[in-house]
C-alpha cells in the first residue's frame, strides 16, 4: 500500500499546482522541510465533529478518523503530532495566521474556502442531514417540516451547519450552541428539536444514544466532500515532492510507480490500483450498493452500456484537438479549428455521424470519446440511440469511465446495484495517478526553464500513447481510424522556447486527461486571460455545430471566476473583529 506521506503529501501537492494552495507557504523552503526540521505536525482541530476529529474529556485525548490520519502523516514524517485547537468561527483565521501546517477534522471543502485557503481534494462524501429524537423521527421528512417557528433547530456557530440552517430554515426557530459536540445530548434532551449536521457525524451519534434518530440520512439535502485545509503554496515547493514521487513513489500495491502500457488499465475494475495510481477511491457492488454513483447519469443511454443517461457529452472543440500533423504532434496554436472536423453530422447514413478517416489524429481519441462505427471498448460499435441529445449535446459518448462487458460478465457492474438511475460499476476512481503527476512536474520545470527535462515528462506520455496496446482495431484487424502520435523532436521549437514548451505541456493535459474531470481547474489555475481566450475559442467552434451556443458569448477576463452567492455572503456573517468572513470578488461588486 502506498505510504500515508504519499498520500498526503500528494494530494496537498496537486492542490499546490491547481492554484488553489498547498502545505508550502513560501518559495525558498518547503513546508515540509520545516515540520520534519521542527520535529513536530501543527494539525488545527475543534474537536468537537464525531466521528472524525472530537476531543475526550475524560482522557483529554483527541480521537476519531482525521486524529488518526493526522497521527500517521505525522508517524510517516519522522515527527511528533500536536494538536492546536481552534473553532469553526475562527478556522479561516487561524489557518491564514499559520497557527497550524493543517487543519483535519471533518472541514468541508467549499468555494468559499478555497478562494482564501488551500483544500486537497476530497476524501470522504457526505451530506447535510438531520439529528432529532426517534420519537420525532416521522415528523420531519423535508425542509418543509422544519421550516416552523415551533421547530426548534439547534446548530454550532460558524460553520457550513449554520450556513445551511440560516439559508433554508428562515423560519425555524433558530438555537445557537456553542459546542457541537453538546448539541446531540441536548437534542436527547428535549433541549431542541433538530440538530443540523453531517452524515458521518450522525451516524456516529445515533449508534451511541439510543434515543436519536437520522431519518434522512440516506437521502442528504448536499452532497460534498471534507478536505484537509492549508495555507496557500507554490510550484517551486511543489518542484521537489513532485521529483520524488515520480522517482520514488509506490502504487497501492506497493509497486514502483510506473505508465502502464495499456491506457485501459487506469479505467478498469479488473485492473485497479495498478502501477500507475497513487490514490484511488475504492468503489465495489454487491453487499455495500455503493458502486460509482457519480456516473450513473453518465453512461451511454438506451441500449448503450448502463442505459442512462448519456448526459456526459464530449465537445466538438474537445474531439478536433486530437488532430495531428504530419508528424504526429498536435496543433498547438489552435489550428485545428480551422480544418474540417474530424467527426461530422449526417442525416442520409446508417450511422448520425461519419468519421473522416483521411484526417491523422492521436489515438488517445478513441479511448476518451465513443463515436459511431469505432469499437466501444468490448461492447461491439456504438448504435445511434446511445447518444442522448444529437441537437443539443452534440454526436459524442463518453468511454473512460464506462464499464466494459467483461467487468459485467465478472460481476464488477449491472443490474446488483438497483438503487440508482442505472447499474453500478466497481471502477475506482483515481484521483491522484503518476500521469497527472508528471504533467504537473513538466509545469514546474517549464517554469524554471528547464525545457528539455520538461519535455522528457511529456513525451513519456506520448510514447506510451503510440504503443500497439492503445490502437483500436476494427474486426479485420485494420485501424479504426488514421492515428498518429509521435514525441516531439529535441528540433523542436518547445525545447528551446518556454512559451512554446508550456504550451505544449497545457496540451498535453488536455489529450491526456480528456473526459476526467481536470480541465475547469487546470484553466482556472491558468489564470482569468487564459481561461477566457480557450472558453471564447472553444464557443465559437461549438457554434458551428450546436444551435444553443448562438448566443452565447465568453465572460470577460476579470469574470472567468465566478460571483460569490449573494445570500452566502450574507449569511456567513462576520468575524470576532466585525469583518465579513466573505467579500465580493472586484469584478462582480
Amino acid at each position: 500500500m502506498v505510504s500515508v506521506k504519499k498520500i498526503v503529501m500528494v494530494t496537498l501537492v496537486a492542490v499546490t499546482m491547481l492554484g488553489l494552495g498547498g502545505l508550502f507557504p513560501h518559495a525558498e523552503a518547503s513546508k515540509l522541510d520545516e515540520v520534519q526540521s521542527r520535529g513536530c505536525l501543527l494539525v488545527g482541530t475543534t474537536g468537537d465533529y464525531k466521528p472524525m476529529s472530537y476531543l475526550n474529556r475524560e482522557t483529554g485525548r483527541y480521537e476519531g478518523f482525521d486524529t488518526e490520519a493526522s497521527e500517521l502523516l505525522a508517524q510517516s514524517l519522522g515527527v511528533q503530532v500536536k494538536f492546536i485547537p481552534t473553532t469553526w468561527s475562527t478556522l479561516t483565521a487561524d489557518t491564514l495566521a499559520g497557527k497550524f501546517d493543517i487543519a483535519m477534522c471533518g472541514i468541508t471543502r467549499t468555494l468559499a474556502r478555497e478562494q482564501k485557503m488551500a483544500q486537497s481534494n476530497g476524501y470522504l462524501v457526505f451530506g447535510k442531514t438531520i439529528l432529532c429524537r426517534k420519537d420525532d423521527a416521522k415528523k420531519f421528512k423535508t425542509l418543509a417540516d422544519m421550516n416552523k417557528k415551533d421547530v426548534r433547530v439547534m446548530v454550532n456557530p460558524g460553520g457550513t451547519n449554520e450556513k445551511f440552517a440560516l439559508a433554508n430554515l428562515p423560519d425555524c426557530t433558530l438555537i445557537v450552541h456553542q459546542q457541537n459536540a453538546e448539541i446531540p445530548g441536548l437534542i436527547a434532551e428535549g433541549k431542541a428539536d433538530i440538530m443540523i449536521t453531517e452524515t458521518m457525524e450522525a451516524r456516529r451519534y445515533v449508534r451511541d444514544n439510543a434515543k436519536l434518530a437520522a431519518p434522512l440520512i440516506e437521502e442528504p439535502f448536499t452532497k460534498n466532500n471534507f478536505g484537509i485545509l492549508m495555507q496557500q503554496g507554490d510550484m517551486a515547493a511543489a518542484k521537489p515532492i513532485l521529483a520524488d514521487i515520480i522517482a520514488n513513489g509506490l502504487s497501492p500495491k506497493g509497486e514502483r510507480l510506473a505508465l502502464q502500457d495499456d491506457l485501459d488499465a487506469n479505467f478498469n475494475a479488473t485492473t485497479e490500483n495498478g502501477k500507475e495510481s497513487i490514490f484511488e477511491v475504492q468503489f465495489s457492488v454487491g453487499a455495500n450498493n455503493n458502486g460509482n454513483y457519480g456516473f450513473l447519469l453518465n453512461y451511454p443511454h438506451n441500449t448503450g452500456p448502463g442505459g442512462c443517461c448519456g448526459f456526459y457529452q464530449p465537445s466538438y472543440e474537445l474531439v478536433n484537438s486530437f488532430q495531428v500533423d504530419e508528424n504526429g504532434l498536435p496543433y498547438l496554436e489552435g489550428e485545428y479549428r480551422n480544418k474540417k472536423s474530424v467527426t461530422e453530422r449526417v442525416t442520409d447514413y446508417d450511422y448520425i455521424s461519419k468519421n473522416d478517416k483521411t484526417i491523422a489524429v492521436d489515438p488517445r481519441l478513441d479511448f476518451a470519446v465513443g463515436r459511431m462505427e469505432i469499437p466501444y471498448k468490448d461492447w461491439g460499435l456504438p448504435a445511434n440511440d446511445w447518444v442522448r441529445n444529437v441537437s443539443s449535446g452534440g454526436v459524442f459518448l463518453p468511454k473512460k469511465h464506462v464499464y466494459s462487458k467483461a467487468e459485467q460478465d465478472a460481476g464488477l457492474a449491472g443490474s446488483t446495484y438497483s438503487s440508482g438511475w442505472a447499474p453500478g460499476s466497481a471502477m475506482n476512481l483515481q484521483y491522484l495517478c503518476l500521469r497527472d503527476c508528471k504533467l504537473l512536474y513538466a509545469e514546474c520545470l517549464a517554469n524554471d526553464g528547464e525545457l528539455s527535462a520538461a519535455m522528457q515528462q511529456v513525451n513519456d506520455i506520448r510514447e506510451r500513447a503510440a504503443k500497439p496496446d492503445n490502437i483500436i482495431y476494427l474486426e479485420d484487424g485494420t485501424p479504426a481510424a488514421n492515428y498518429l502520435v509521435k514525441p516531439y523532436p529535441s528540433s523542436h521549437a518547445a525545447f528551446s522556447n518556454k512559451e512554446t514548451c508550456i504550451k505544449a505541456i497545457h496540451m498535453e493535459r488536455k489529450l491526456e486527461l480528456a473526459m476526467e474531470g481536470q480541465r475547469f481547474f487546470d484553466l482556472v489555475r491558468w489564470g482569468g486571460d487564459y481561461m477566457n481566450k480557450e472558453l471564447t475559442a472553444y464557443i465559437n467552434y461549438e457554434k458551428q455545430y450546436l444551435t444553443k451556443f448562438y448566443g452565447v458569448s465568453a465572460p470577460i477576463a476579470s469574470k472567468t471566476i465566478f460571483p460569490i452567492p449573494e445570500t452566502e455572503i450574507q449569511t456567513a456573517g462576520n468575524d470576532e473583529n466585525g469583518q465579513a468572513y466573505l467579500v465580493q470578488n472586484d469584478a462582480w461588486k
